[in-house]
Order: structure tokens, then C-alpha cells, then sequence
């Protein structure tokens, strides 16, 4: 496979897995909540899907293909190397939107699922906790979709048409 050809496909499917991930996860919530016949839930897990991979794919060109030209800059491209990358890219977005600390002073308070998580603009330990688990979860699929990424580049992953 050209080596354009092979990097093309390699940046679509490391925005494909995350995105179908999510889209997965999404459309079983989805079915598992739906005690009634609902008409629209399709169309809804179909949306769900579109914007789950403009997300996913807007991540991989803007900050997935400098980060690959960066690693490959220095030698040191390895499935490690994508994976971890991955989990970064996939967790800075999230971690620094979703930071607690930026209502600063505020007289501002929260709660997630009936647990504080902010009180007086400072978040509580589950606020924190809530934060990491987020931002993790953000990387995980951010590196599942890295080392999707470098199982395509090397060639580990075939794809072929049938």
C-alpha cells in the first residue's frame, strides 16, 4: 500500500474507533432506555454517530497529525508512542474544558448524580474525582484510537474489501 494511501487510512480509522466507541455506548443507553417504541431514537443514535466522528476526526488532524509529525520527528515512533500520545491528545481537550478550578471565587455550587461536586467555586474531592474520571475516560479512547493509528500504520491491521 502507497505510503499517502496507508497514512490516509490510518488518520481515518484512528478517528473511526473512538467515534464508533462512543456511538456504541450511546445507541445500548439508548435501547436500554427506551421502555416505549420510539421513532426518533434512530435518527438520534445516527446524529449521535455523525458528531461523535467530527469530533473524533477534528482531533485527529488538529492535533493528532502534529503530534505524529513531532514523535517522527525525533525517531521514536512506536505503538507505545502512539498509544500514549493518544491517551494525551484524547484527555488535554477535555481536562482543561471541563477544569474545576475555573469559576475561581465564585459563589457558584454543583452537584453530579445527587454527589457535590462544587461548593463556593472549589470543588469537593468527588468533584475532583469526577474530573479525573472524565478525563481518563477521554484518553482511554484517545489512545485506543492511537494505537488503532499504529496498528494500520504498520500493517498489523489489514483492511480488505471482500
Amino acid at each position: 500500500m502507497p505510503p499517502t494511501l496507508r497514512g490516509t487510512l490510518s488518520l481515518l480509522v484512528a478517528a473511526v474507533v473512538p467515534a464508533g466507541i462512543v456511538t456504541i455506548w450511546y445507541a445500548g443507553a439508548s435501547l436500554a432506555d427506551s421502555a416505549q417504541a420510539d421513532p426518533y431514537m434512530w435518527l438520534r443514535i445516527r446524529n449521535f454517530a455523525a458528531l461523535s466522528f467530527v469530533i473524533a476526526a477534528a482531533h485527529v488532524v488538529t492535533l493528532g497529525i502534529p503530534g505524529i509529525l513531532l514523535v517522527r520527528t525525533f525517531g521514536k515512533m512506536s505503538g507505545w508512542a502512539s498509544l500514549l500520545m493518544g491517551f494525551v491528545l484524547g484527555a488535554i481537550p477535555i481536562g482543561l474544558l471541563s477544569w474545576p478550578l475555573r469559576y475561581g471565587a465564585q459563589r457558584v455550587s454543583a452537584s453530579h448524580e445527587g454527589v457535590v461536586t462544587l461548593v463556593n467555586g472549589v470543588p469537593t474531592l468527588a468533584g475532583w474525582l469526577d474530573w479525573a474520571y472524565g478525563t481518563a475516560l477521554m484518553g482511554l479512547l484517545g489512545a485506543l484510537g492511537g494505537g488503532a493509528f499504529w496498528l494500520v500504520w504498520r500493517g498489523q491491521l489489514r483492511l480488505r474489501a471482500t
